[in-house]
């Protein structure tokens, strides 16, 4: 990034090399590395990647557990294991391993979302630079503009040194991070699903989709996400079953809780391994529906996590405090 910056601003003003009328030629200086420092939009935004990335390699950690837990499992118990059994045992594990590696392509690969959301991100910011500083020396009659942070700068005296107006010109408008949210972080909790038939209640979908969800929402800056020990220790106290669980029993266990936010949803696992789940973000303090997502995953941990993380992150962003 730096680096096209740098080149930029040697070659701003090409003009010089067409042949002209002779005059003192009037350079001015921008100290490159101040600018994309101090240039708080853009400092906003890697932060914002980078919290992005911590996010992808959470999830990218968990299907590497999945994998290694698969394995070590299989090492203890192989004694004890059919033939069968073990084969069983390894194909899991070959389905674990190829979520992993698929995630990673989609992530990392060429052309992946680290780098789709890099550009997303940076890349009006870096053009914003390039317009401002040309605008500037336009302004201050400069015919070449060079970067006081690079070597090829032996010395500068400093009088057309035009940095603290580039910086001041970008930041001018900023309105900052912090008050994006106005209100702060909302209050959410999210509820197990509605288990739909026995064959969801068995594997325990709608309390493993809930925590994957629980994931997905605490990487986003707009909610603080009360634990699962809260929330489990609230269906518990008041003894219900996540086969009859109702919208209205995760309502009154958001006032209990006093939340801002809360979810309710549903899962169905139908024949074979598809599992299809929705997810409604409501507003407690009016009992108002604010968003509403659908899901589907084959019914394998790595998948399930892959889905409901992804669709905790799409109910974000349709929330808007």
């Amino acid at each position: 990034m730096r680096k096209a910056l740098v080149l930029f601003l040697f070659g701003l003003f090409g003009l010089l090399l067409i042949p002209r009328p002779v005059h003192a030629v009037s350079i001015g200086y921008v100290h490159l590395d101040r600018v994309l420092q101090e240039y708080k939009d853009l400092q906003d935004a890697k932060r914002e990647l980078q919290r992005f990335i911590r996010e992808k390699e959470r999830v990218r950690d968990s299907l590497r557990a999945l994998v290694d837990s698969a394995r070590a499992r299989l090492e203890r118990e192989r004694v004890m294991l059919t033939d069968e059994e073990k084969i069983l045992r390894e194909r899991e594990i070959q389905q674990y391993e190829q979520a992993y590696q698929q995630y990673w392509r989609q992530v990392w690969g060429e052309n992946g979302e680290v780098k789709q959301k890099t550009r997303e991100l940076l890349d009006p910011l870096i053009k914003k630079v390039h317009e401002t500083v040309y605008k500037l020396a336009q302004e201050n009659g400069y015919d070449l503009v060079l970067d006081l942070s690079s070597d090829a700068v032996l010395y500068a005296s400093g009088e057309n040194d035009f940095t603290d107006d580039v910086i001041a010109e970008l930041n001018k408008a900023y309105v900052g991070a912090e008050t994006q949210f106005p209100l702060g972080k909302a209050r959410l909790a999210v509820f197990p699903l509605k288990e739909e038939g026995q064959e969801a209640a068995a594997r325990d979908l709608g309390t493993k989709l809930a925590d994957y969800l629980r994931q997905g929402f605490q990487s986003s800056p707009k909610f603080e996400v009360l634990s699962q020990g809260q929330v489990m220790a609230e269906v518990n106290r008041r003894n219900l079953d996540l086969q009859n669980l109702q919208e209205n029993d995760c309502y009154q266990m958001a006032l209990a809780l006093q939340t801002d936010l809360y979810t309710y949803g549903v899962v169905t696992k139908r024949a074979g391994e598809q599992v299809e789940f929705t997810v409604r973000l409501y507003s407690t303090l009016d009992h108002k529906l604010l968003a509403e997502r659908q899901g589907t995953s084959v019914d394998r941990d790595a998948d399930l996590a892959i889905a409901a993380r992804n669709l905790a992150l799409q109910l974000a962003t349709q929330y808007q405090p």
